[in-house]
């Protein structure tokens, strides 16, 4: 019997420094936040709940990247699973 290959439901994070720039849309379900993270590994747009706790602005610190969703216009998407940013104005 062979072997099935299955896709693994977890994966190591990857621990990057960087910067996030969060802003706040209207959607027509009303305000949500979206973030760009800039590392030195690349840029990434982030769309996530747990960006709705911070205000609109600049943050730096480390980021845990668990997946990369790369899209035919860049750039590519990021989950981010950990963060600690802290407000750079």
């Amino acid at each position: 019997m062979a072997a099935i290959n299955r896709p693994q439901s977890f994966a190591t994070p990857i621990t990057v420094s960087g910067q996030l720039t969060l802003r706040t849309i209207l959607g027509r379900n009303g305000p949500f936040n979206v973030g760009r993270l800039v590392t030195p590994i690349g840029e990434f747009a982030i769309k996530d709940a747990e960006l709705e706790q911070y205000p609109e602005g600049k943050y730096g610190g480390d980021f845990a990247i668990r997946f990369i969703y790369p899209r035919l216009i860049p750039p590519p998407a990021a989950c981010v699973s950990r963060s600690v940013p802290t407000w750079t104005g």
